[in-house]
């Protein structure tokens, strides 16, 4: 029995992934879009998946778009922006 070794997966690769997901939505529901790039940026902190419009989106949406959990979004939006290395 022969056992391969998985083959390691580039950033670039998780992102074209991500962003080939993000395209399968119905590109008329933003508010879907807005979950999802939530999730991205809140879950396990996503967000430098996500290519350039997408991040520049997730810094417009609300705390609408998190629950209304202000304190989600504003870690979320935080954790973006230094990950873009703002400061």
């Amino acid at each position: 029995m022969r056992i391969s070794t998985p083959t390691p997966v580039s950033g670039a690769s998780r992102r074209h992934s991500t962003n080939s997901r993000a395209r399968e939505l119905d590109p008329r529901s933003q508010r879907t879009l807005a979950a999802l790039l939530a999730y991205f940026a809140g879950y396990n902190e996503l967000g430098w998946a996500l290519e350039s419009p997408e991040q520049e989106l997730l810094f417009r949406l609300s705390p609408a778009a998190f629950d209304t959990d202000r304190a989600w979004w504003g870690q979320s939006v935080a954790i973006m922006a230094s990950q873009r290395g703002d400061k």
